[in-house]
């Protein structure tokens, strides 16, 4: 791989990749005194010392060198049973020009799942795809960029992102909740409830601290509620077993070799120009009220569409791929939107990222709303950094939501977004 360049900028794209992050869920915490709240028992404690646990889980995470885990990952609330288990381990190490080094080994639980194999030595990514007999190759400049490429690998969930970034558990501590104890395996964790990043940033994280060396050992990762107001009760866990730290820790193969009679492929977005993001972001995604970007797409039958070609329809876009256990959960609500609102919205299914047949999927399952292929360009101007991710885009050309992930409640959130920009 190349060792030409530099990791200085894997650092920039952190605080996008913690707020971006797709799904979490609930714990069970066992002090008596806590009441009220969010999730499966609330945020039930008071912010008493909730801060002090944040700020000392950095102050502990900042000493690591090095960490490996046996990662579990699953749904919660309503995403129980919904969403694929992961299991995998992972290994992770600093880089001395900042960032870090990425290694991960695992599995979907799901039928016809492909094993993941993934290292990044903190310049380029390979991926070991043993059933195709292929190490697909992406140079990467943020760790932004780093969990775009896992994602289309399907290997996000099980890495802790929000162990990553330049502040660890990126959010306002001050705003943070201390609701109570919990033991994760052998090890006694104080439970902290820690919104977004900003207001406007989904969900939040719901992390179990290790009482004796403030490190997490579960991270509860909470999907927006379908309403304003609405308290987050649905999401993906993820479980950091056996975690290991500096020496000794699981060193893992971060540049791993090309094996014998294997081709190296490049990834999609190492052929596409990158273009500059023509809206500010929130939670990573493009904002609300941004121009939303001009894109040219074919569909299996060769037709060309275009979202200038769509000038005065409200239009709904589903970023997709036959791999991803979450997005094909997701298709029969696009499905049902599509039939409830044909001739009023235009629906796409923007895939990329591609191993599969897409269009025999769709044929098979009997989607019939609009499939468009090749979407990796889109999908990076669109700032995709997990999918399914879904944008409405009005008739004046705008951004009227965003979101990654789905929920069983995705698709009411989507009906009402669309409802009003009908004006219904």
């Amino acid at each position: 791989m190349n060792g030409t360049k530099t990791a200085a900028g894997v650092r920039a794209g952190l605080m996008g990749v913690v707020a971006i992050v797709v799904c979490a869920g609930s714990v069970h915490a066992r002090a008596a005194e806590v009441t009220g709240g969010v999730g499966a028992l609330g945020v039930v404690g008071r912010a008493d010392g909730a801060a002090e646990v944040v700020r000392a889980c950095r102050d502990a995470c900042a000493k690591v060198q090095a960490l490996s885990y046996s990662a579990k990952t699953y749904g919660t609330g309503e995403s129980k049973g919904k969403v694929p288990a992961y299991m995998a381990t992972v290994s992770l190490a600093r880089v001395e020009e900042g960032g870090w080094k990425v290694y991960v080994k695992g599995k979907a639980d799901v039928a016809d799942a492909v094993p993941f194999e993934i290292g990044y030595d903190g310049v380029d990514a390979r991926s070991v795809r043993e059933k195709d007999k292929v190490v697909v190759e992406k140079a990467v400049d943020t760790m932004g960029d780093l969990a775009v490429f896992m994602s289309t690998q399907s290997a996000r969930h099980p890495i802790a992102w929000e162990l990553l970034g330049e502040v660890v558990l990126a959010g306002d501590e001050s705003k943070a909740v201390l609701e109570g104890q919990v033991d994760v395996g052998v090890t006694t964790c104080d439970v902290v409830w820690v919104p977004g990043a900003t207001d406007d940033a989904p969900g939040g994280v719901r992390v179990a601290i290790g009482v004796a060396d403030r490190l997490p050992r579960r991270i509860e990762r909470l999907q927006a509620p379908a309403k304003e107001g609405e308290k987050p009760t649905s999401g993906r866990v993820l479980e950091l077993e056996d975690l290991k730290i500096n020496e000794a820790s699981v060193a893992g193969y971060y540049s791993p070799s090309v094996p014998t009679g294997y081709r190296v492929k490049a990834a999609e977005a190492n052929k596409a120009k990158k273009k500059a993001s023509p809206e500010p972001t929130v939670g990573g995604l493009l904002a609300e009220g941004a121009a939303a970007p001009e894109w040219s797409l074919k569909d299996p039958e060769g037709k060309v569409h275009s979202l200038s070609g769509l000038k005065g329809k409200v239009v709904l876009l589903d970023f997709w791929a036959t791999w991803c256990g979450p997005c094909k959960a997701a298709m029969p609500s696009v499905q049902k939107l599509h039939e409830k609102y044909k001739g009023k919205v235009e629906v796409f299914g923007m895939n990329f990222a591609e191993s599969g047949n897409p269009a025999e999927y769709m044929e098979k399952k009997g989607f019939t709303y609009t499939l468009l292929l090749k979407a990796e360009q889109v999908a990076q101007e669109y700032k995709v950094t997990g999918i399914p991710c879904f944008y409405l885009i009005g008739a004046d050309g705008k951004v009227l939501y965003a979101s990654a992930g789905f929920s069983p409640t995705a698709e009411k959130t989507l009906e009402e977004k669309i409802d009003a920009a009908l004006g219904k």
